[in-house]
Order: C-alpha cells, then structure tokens, then sequence
C-alpha cells in the first residue's frame, strides 16, 4: 500500500484548520498529517491540541513562508518513506475520494508528477474564481464546463496538462521530488508555486488538474488595492521568469525584465519613494544579482537529494 504524507502549512488557521483537519480525516485513504505552524498568532496552535496524537507538528518560531515550511514537512515525509505527499492548503476541504482519485491517477499516468483536483467554491457547484482563470489560460470554455458537469461523454478521469496550477492542493509523487528537490527559499510567500511547476516540467515532467477530484478552496478573495496588487507581482513576476528553466538564460532574462520594466511604469505613477525602493532592488536580479540568479539556475537544474 502506498505511504502518503498530507502537509498543511498553518498561519492564523483558526477559521479553516479544525474542518480542514475534519474531512482530511474522512478521507477514504488515510494519510499521515504533517502540520508546520508559522508563528500563528492567533488560537491556531490551540486547536490543533485535540489532534496532537493524529498529527506530526512543527512548530516556527518565526514565519518562514509557504515553500520554505512546506520544505520542512516534505523532507520528513521523504526521510520516512513517502510515496506521494499532498501539499494543502490550511483553507481547502477535500472530498472523501479526493486523496484516493490523485494517487490512482499518478499511477496509472506516470508521465505526470504533480496533479491538482479541481478547486471548487466554497458551495463546491462553480469552479474557484482564482483556478478558474488559470484552467482559462489552458482549455476553452467549453472543456472548462465539461469538467464542472462531469458529463459522460468527457473523460474527466484523466489528467489534463496545464502549464501552471496554483498550489492550493498538489499532490505529489515521490519520484517528482527526487528529481526536482524542494521549494527554494529565494521565495518568501507567491511565486514559489509558479517557480517550482516550470522545474517539474523541466525536469521531463507534466502537471495538470484531474477533474474527477475535487476538493473545496475556501479562501477569501482578497481585493488589494491596484498599488498593493503591483507591489506583489514586481516582487515575484520579474525573478520567476528569470529563473525559469523551460526557458534559455537569453530568452528568460529577456521577458523577466520586460515584465519588470512594464510593472516599473505602472508602480510609478504612484511616485512613493517605498515604490522606488522595491523597483530599484527588483532590477538588480538583471544587473548586479544576475550572477546569484544563473547560480540558482544552475542549483535548479542539478538538484541534490539524499532520497532515492
């Protein structure tokens, strides 16, 4: 039977991690459950007390960002022996057969090491706005409908490729981390997803979503202000184009500054010297960080784990 690790990173979890944790534990295959916390400040660490002989918890003392804590969990998962790990997020409910349907699916499609569910609403009848814009970049509308209805003349029981899926619930196959490695840490919180998939795919490996599987992406919609929303994506953009491996070094550097140029016009017209700041430190991943960047480039492509 295979051994499958589920990895939640927690952060102020209170309002999701008691019924996250509730259908993890109904599932029809049964996981172990690793937990890293960082630094909640709120009753996290509270509620999780009721489940502690059911979970393996880690507990930061500061917030070490998404890729960097689900690190931790992954390498506990690959030192005892994992198959498959499912990355979670705290605010995602996934379905009796979600866990079940993934696994079956990488083995039986071993051309694939990472596969998502479909990412529901929280009434779990419409596709999650946010994943639904990332299917729209992929497959047209109609296929998009087709695998919210489950029609029977559409195969939603295979996987479909997609170039990128947000890392709400990925699960993952033991053999993807061994030739991929782990998050790296030169990103805090965003990008990380986007950096680690187009490694997987350099790596000889495809990424999709398996309509079939479902689970419930309860997360709030957060409507940042467009100054604040520019912030996030000069922060984030610009390096992960840069370090992408599907790309020659040429052709990266050229779309990653591109990209970093046009968000450098529109944070501008903000004209605060905060603005001025992050631009001005962004653009030295093309001028003085270049070196740094081709170094992790070169880490990205030659990874090295101590699993076989």
């Amino acid at each position: 039977m295979a051994k499958i690790f589920s990895i939640i990173v927690s952060y102020n979890g209170a309002p999701w991690i008691e019924k996250c944790l509730h259908h993890l534990f109904k599932s029809d295959v049964q996981t172990e459950v690793i937990i890293i916390d960082n630094a909640s400040t709120d009753n996290t660490l509270k509620l999780l007390e009721p489940y502690k002989d059911s979970i393996y918890l880690i507990k930061n003392k500061v917030n070490t960002g998404f890729g960097q804590a689900n690190n931790l969990g992954i390498e506990y998962a690959m030192d005892n022996g994992a198959d498959f790990i499912f990355l979670l997020n705290q605010d995602a409910y996934v379905f009796v057969d979600t866990i079940s349907k993934l696994t079956e699916s990488l083995v039986n499609n071993p051309s694939f090491g990472l596969l998502s569910p479909l990412q529901l609403e929280v009434s779990g009848k419409e596709i999650e706005p946010i994943f639904k814009n990332f299917l729209s970049k992929n497959f047209s509308k109609d296929i998009i409908e087709k695998m919210l209805s489950n029609g029977n003349s559409f195969p939603t029981d295979k996987p479909y490729s997609m170039r990128f899926v947000n890392a709400a619930a990925w699960m993952i196959t033991r053999k993807c981390i061994i030739k991929t490695g782990l998050f790296h840490p030169v990103f805090f919180h965003y990008g990380e997803d986007n950096h680690y998939a187009s490694r997987v795919q350099y790596h000889g490996m495809k990424i999709g979503v398996l309509p079939v599987a479902h689970v419930i992406h309860d997360c709030k919609i957060e409507i940042a202000d467009s100054q604040s929303l520019l912030l996030r994506k000069i922060k984030n953009i610009p390096i992960y184009t840069l370090l992408d491996l599907r790309k020659p070094l040429p052709i990266a550097y050229l779309l990653g500054y591109q990209k970093w140029r046009s968000l450098r016009k529109k944070l501008l017209k903000f004209n605060t010297a905060n603005n001025q700041n992050i631009i001005n430190e962004q653009k030295k991943w093309f001028t003085t960080n270049l070196s740094k960047a081709i170094q992790i480039r070169n880490e990205t492509k030659n990874p090295t784990t101590k699993w076989k």
